[in-house]
């Protein structure tokens, strides 16, 4: 089953759950080729007992289109959680959450559906498109941001706040990452490929080279050895030493032949 990424931005009005509410969440699912195979979007209610945390409230009062678009068609967060699931579950493929950064999107997302459903399809981990950012531009984890990316990674769409639109342009991010390291890959692993064939016909033709060698060798020291047998011994001064000489002459015979035919052999 192929994975499926789950692009997600949410929006909230403070920094951790429980103490502050999500506001809005969205999520694009994206296969590995880019195409776009659904979106899920909702507006929450906020949660009983939370309060908003001054700085942000006071950071969306700079955005008040964004804070109008979430504040819309509100849900109550079991039933929008409940959806968030069904909806998951209709994809077809591993889900694979994917955020920037993930480490806040899917701190709030996690959170609710623990609280709301008991349970989690992405389980307890998520992706970081900065991080695999700092990964393929070989930068520290403080310069790996969008303005240090190269262009081509960038769709033209709009960063605006509102969660599915931010949701599809951080997907869009993050699948032109993806073709262009797996192409990095792809390339590498041909030139290793290629290598190693080159490798191995060398290995190939020295082995070759090696047996040839040892095939002249051999017989050469054969011809030697029957030419020496027509002839009287010489440089020999007692026929004590006969003996000794003899059996060794033969084994080195049946030795040498035994290369030789291997040599032969190696070559077909």
């Amino acid at each position: 089953m192929p994975e499926i990424y789950i692009s997600t931005d949410v929006e909230t009005d403070g920094p951790i759950p429980g103490m502050n509410s999500m506001l809005s969440f969205a999520s694009a699912a994206f296969r590995a080729d880019k195409t776009q195979v659904g979106t899920f979007s909702a507006n929450l209610h906020t949660l009983e007992g939370a309060s908003a945390d001054p700085k942000t409230a006071a950071w969306w009062k700079t955005q008040p289109e964004a804070r109008a678009a979430c504040r819309t068609d509100l849900e109550q967060p079991q039933e929008a959680m409940r959806r968030y699931v069904e909806w998951i579950a209709t994809l077809g493929g591993k889900p694979v959450f994917v955020g920037y950064p993930a480490a806040f999107d899917f701190l709030f997302v996690y959170w609710y559906l623990i609280r709301f459903t008991g349970a989690s399809p992405f389980s307890h981990s998520a992706l970081d498109i900065k991080t695999y950012a700092m990964a393929m531009l070989g930068t520290e984890y403080r310069e790996s941001t969008k303005r240090n990316m190269p262009r081509r990674w960038f769709d033209d769409q709009p960063h605006t706040h509102v969660a599915l639109d931010d949701a599809i342009g951080q997907g869009l991010l993050f699948c032109n990452m993806l073709a262009e390291n797996r192409g990095r890959t792809a390339g590498k692993r041909k030139w290793r490929a290629g290598n190693a064939g080159t490798r191995i016909r060398q290995t190939i033709r020295i082995q070759r080279n090696r047996l040839a060698s040892t095939r002249n060798r051999a017989t050469s020291a054969l011809m030697c050895d029957f030419d020496n047998s027509r002839s009287p011994p010489r440089n020999i001064e007692t026929a004590d030493s006969l003996p000794m000489i003899r059996p060794i002459c033969a084994c080195d015979r049946l030795f040498v032949f035994m290369i030789a035919l291997s040599a032969s052999c190696g070559d077909r």
